[in-house]
């Protein structure tokens, strides 16, 4: 996978090539936007450019061959495609790995990208590590009780980005371990803001999950008080249509930028401009999007979901409200604007916090993970306290 990263990072001299781990990761594409694709593409680039592991990428979303495409307008023919292809090029870079790592999320994500990866590491005699994203997990675990038991009885191990994941899991009965998602600070640099600007930004997808409509209607609440105010969407998903309508509703045509998708290695530009990222998510676990905001020196006002508030303290690095609330959403916002001390103290803190996800930081737990996993005997099934499960 070619990166912008790698070739920032290619000064690091790497280990010689028989040294190092050879590792399958499978995961979705760098052309999907999203956070797991995101932090593949990087974890992809600095594994190999410190000599970490030799690491062969697997796109759980492969390309249809052309004379194929028509398929992709039938859902179930399009599924089937999808995953023929991913289980072959799974299975031809398991023969060749030592390890598989494999980037999952709940529901039947879990089953086509990591159910796969577990029966052919069974077969293949691979340990297989399921690095699991999503912040729907407890409702996943307890409707997919029987098929998540199933496979995750016979990973190698576990690894979570949260501490909200680790209860989650351990609740169920599963050990896990955590390793946080990385920011690359080579491409978000924090920077100070003396004098806010009055300029807020979001860049989660239009998906009912991160509940943009909130955002816009919080924002039209903020406009009302603070007329020079501008809000800049990033992002597109299933509610674009709504969300431009509830704007055009709304009379927030001139002050609401809808961009639509933008590629991760070209959003950078976007949080250098902006003051305060607004995030009205209703479920969510450790979002990439909020950590790459700390970064990049923005004020964070954020919905009090899942694994968020592990690494947003109220008052403390950012601001926390319930979810579906715009006027606490709106309130929290101008608290921040109009007090240039509170806004000074919260981003401050923030730095503090990015530094445990720094990407060499990460990288080194990930280091130590492998090296725990790639030793584990494919036979040996992953410790469960059943008495823990429901």
């Amino acid at each position: 996978m070619e990166s912008t990263i790698s070739q920032a990072l290619a000064t690091r001299a790497p280990n010689p090539p028989e040294q190092r781990l050879r590792i399958c990761l499978a995961a979705p594409s760098p052309r999907q936007v999203g956070g797991q694709a995101s932090q593949a593409e990087l974890l992809v680039a600095e594994l190999e450019a410190r000599g970490v592991a030799s690491v062969e990428f697997v796109p759980q979303d492969p390309l249809v061959p052309g004379w194929l495409r028509w398929i992709k307008v039938v859902p179930v023919l399009r599924t089937i495609l999808s995953l023929t292809g991913y289980v072959a090029l799974l299975a031809r870079a398991l023969a060749r790995s030592q390890l598989a790592h494999v980037f999952t999320a709940s529901y039947w994500s879990f089953v086509l990208s990591a159910a796969p990866a577990v029966i052919l590491g069974r077969v293949l005699r691979t340990p297989v590590l399921i690095n699991y994203h999503s912040g729907e997990a407890e409702d996943h675990l307890t409707r997919f009780r029987i098929s998540s038991r199933l496979f995750l009885r016979w990973v190698s191990g576990i690894v979570v980005p949260s501490r909200y994941l680790v209860g989650v899991f351990h609740s169920r009965g599963y050990s896990t371990t955590r390793i946080p998602n990385a920011v690359a600070g080579v491409r978000f640099a924090w920077q100070a803001r003396p004098q806010p600007r009055q300029r807020f930004l979001s860049t989660r997808n239009l998906e009912p999950t991160y509940d943009i409509p909130t955002v816009v209607r919080a924002f039209a609440l903020i406009h009302a008080r603070v007329p020079g105010a501008t809000l800049t969407l990033v992002g597109s998903g299933s509610q674009a249509a709504e969300v431009g309508r509830l704007v055009q509703e709304l009379e927030l045509s001139d002050c609401v930028h809808l961009v639509g998708r933008v590629p991760h290695d070209e959003i950078e530009p976007y949080y250098r401009d902006a003051d305060v990222f607004l995030n009205a998510s209703v479920v969510d676990n450790q979002p990439l999007s909020l950590l790459e905001a700390m970064a990049s020196g923005l004020c964070v006002v954020t919905t009090d979901v899942g694994g968020i508030s592990d690494f947003i303290r109220d008052g403390h690095t950012g601001l926390l409200v319930p979810p579906q609330a715009p006027q606490a959403l709106a309130d929290a916002a101008l608290r921040a604007l109009r007090d240039p001390a509170l806004f000074d103290r919260l981003v401050q803190a923030a730095r503090e916090v990015i530094l445990e996800h720094d990407v060499k930081v990460v990288v080194d737990k990930w280091r130590e993970c492998y090296a725990r996993v790639s030793d584990r005997d494919v036979d040996q099934p992953l410790e469960v306290t059943t008495g823990l499960a429901p």
